[in-house]
């Protein structure tokens, strides 16, 4: 069912968490984006995701850890959070947490 196909999926706890810290503040807290969301990145997302690559023209490399730095930065935090909820993201075939 619905929550076993989600325990194959990278779990989004974590990263919501921590992306949750990082959206409560003002600034980026980049302590806690270099220890709890940057790891999390390079795990799961950067192969496809990174400056070279850019799988579906989304590069996660230079996408700003300040959230609130501007509407768009937003957006695409959002869609991060959404891909990983939804289970999309990571996909089947790469290393899931």
């Amino acid at each position: 069912g619905y929550r076993e196909m989600n325990a194959r999926k990278l779990s989004p706890s974590s990263f919501l968490l921590a992306a949750s810290a990082l959206l409560a503040q003002p600034k980026a807290d980049l302590e806690t984006y270099d220890k709890d969301v940057l790891p999390l990145l390079e795990a799961y997302c950067m192969d496809c995701h990174d400056a070279d690559t850019k799988k579906g023209r989304f590069d996660l490399e230079n996408l700003a850890p300040d959230m609130l730095s501007d509407d768009d930065v937003l957006e695409r935090w959002r869609l991060v959070e959404e891909q990983l909820q939804f289970g999309d993201m990571p996909p089947e075939k790469k290393k899931q947490g």
